[in-house]
């Protein structure tokens, strides 16, 4: 379970509890926490303790305080905070070094452009966290802001609420009629850490207000959506059609639209496992696994989710179709091995061994072709690959040790590096298994090696496991 927890929630919580302390519980847990105040923050703490004003008075409008962000920011692009460039022990890599002090300065006017939100100027808000953000962006090249290169390390200020904040200003400052449109540009602009913890629910719960007309915004974004690419928005159109009707709208929406906006299956089955229903997990699964496109790495998650509820149904021919397909997907060791120790349950090994073998073969033969342009999509349609490493490992599990041998015909000498040399691997597993039943003191250097060659496999317990001598 995630530790993050929005405001509404976390205030949702806090009145939940309180509600069952009688009034010498609360002096009691006040009372404990002041024993814990270290000495400097006491007088901090009493101030603290003053009975709540009917209602807090609404700020006025800071005037002075894009101009104070602007200063800043012309500081930092011009390398006032920064002296020197050099290797840093504490981080482990090379760095800006000067002075610090704007992160400080960035926290202060983060807790103005939240002052200004709250307080309902919503375009100074949206200005303020917008130029703040520009701020930290100038970090990723050298020469603005010393100190570690992630300014999450550097700020107090909870970045992923920040963008909250800022995209719910955006909401409030908004026309009800541009509120889709400005709101997905404001989005947009932070499409790289969109997910669990910047979507419309983070936006909603950042305050404990309820968004005004939302009702009417909902259908609205949800057709701009449909319209809109990319994963940002393929995963936006998710998260509204499940607000706006639940497991039944995204059931179909998936229907129309699983083959360009895969991870709706996704959603879908996770939502009916909340609901513990995994006999329609399975129906779903099969239904999105005929759907989703094969080549899809995405369609893999859907064959895991058919193994879970394999699982929970006791139905092991359920657990090698979702192994099967999550590996035809999405071929990989993770995905292999345990593929592998289902058909052993079902005494089909040789079979699905072959099989994955055979996939892995096409998509290396594919791979040498050029890449259309539909590859560069997103990662919700990206297509499955493979390499010459998984091929020697799949041989190798599958006993084909000839084939295994082939691979390393006309390939280069070991060297300091392996890469993906299937050397590497095939020569320690042979020495390996000639030097079964000899005396251990005998072939101590072998067992060295073949651990070695373990270790540079993923998941290389599982692997070492999986071989067959």
């Amino acid at each position: 379970m995630s530790n993050r927890i929005s405001f509404k929630e976390f205030m949702e919580q806090v009145e939940e509890r309180l509600k069952g302390f009688s009034p010498e519980t609360l002096r009691g847990i006040l009372i404990e926490w002041a024993k814990s105040v270290p000495r400097v923050e006491r007088h901090e703490f009493l101030n603290r303790l003053v009975p709540p004003t009917p209602q807090q008075q609404v700020s006025e409008r800071d005037e002075e305080l894009l101009e104070e962000i602007q200063e800043l920011a012309k500081r930092v692009k011009e390398g006032d905070y920064c002296n020197g460039w050099g290797w840093d022990d504490e981080y482990g890599e090379e760095r800006d070094w000067g002075d610090e002090s704007w992160a400080s300065e960035a926290d202060e006017f983060f807790c103005g452009a939240y002052d200004s939100l709250v307080n309902g100027h919503y375009d100074l808000a949206v200005n303020a966290y917008a130029l703040l953000f520009e701020i930290l962006e100038m970090g990723e090249e050298s020469g603005h802001l010393p100190g570690s290169p992630d300014p999450t390390d550097m700020i107090e200020t909870d970045l992923g609420e920040a963008r909250a904040c800022y995209l719910r200003a955006v909401y409030l400052s908004s026309p009800p009629d541009k509120r889709p449109t400005r709101l997905l540009e404001g989005v947009q602009r932070f499409s790289y850490s969109i997910g669990d913890h910047l979507n419309l629910r983070s936006v909603i719960n950042v305050q404990r207000e309820t968004l005004p007309g939302f009702a009417e915004f909902l259908p609205c974004w949800i057709d701009l959506l449909k319209n809109a690419t990319g994963d940002a928005a393929r995963y936006l159109l998710r998260e509204a059609v499940m607000l706006s009707g639940g497991i039944s709208a995204i059931a179909e929406l998936a229907r129309q639209q699983g083959k360009s906006n895969p991870r709706l299956y996704v959603d879908w089955i996770k939502a009916l496992e909340k609901e513990q229903n995994f006999q329609a997990v399975l129906e779903v699964a099969q239904e999105g696994l005929g759907d989703v496109p094969k080549d899809y790495v995405v369609r893999s998650e859907i064959g895991e989710r058919m193994v879970i509820a394999g699982m929970h149904l006791n139905d092991l021919a359920s657990q090698l179709t979702g192994w099967r397909e999550a590996f035809y997907s999405n071929p990989s060791l993770a995905n292999l091995l345990p593929f592998l120790s289902v058909s052993d349950q079902m005494n089909c090994r040789k079979q699905e061994s072959d099989t994955a073998i055979a996939r892995v073969i096409s998509l290396l033969k594919k791979d040498k072709r050029p890449l259309s342009s539909s590859s560069w999509e997103g990662h919700d349609t990206q297509k499955a690959t493979a390499s010459e490493t998984l091929l020697t490992q799949a041989y190798l599990l599958a006993c084909r040790y000839e084939d295994a041998f082939n691979l390393c015909h006309n390939k280069g000498v070991l060297g300091w590096s392996y890469g993906s040399n299937p050397k590497g691997l095939v020569l320690p597993f042979f020495l390996k298994l000639l030097s079964e039943g000899k005396e251990p003191s005998m072939v101590r250097n072998v067992e060295q090696l073949w651990q070695d060659a373990i270790k540079r496999c993923s998941q290389s317990l599982d692997f070492q496991a999986s071989v067959r001598y």
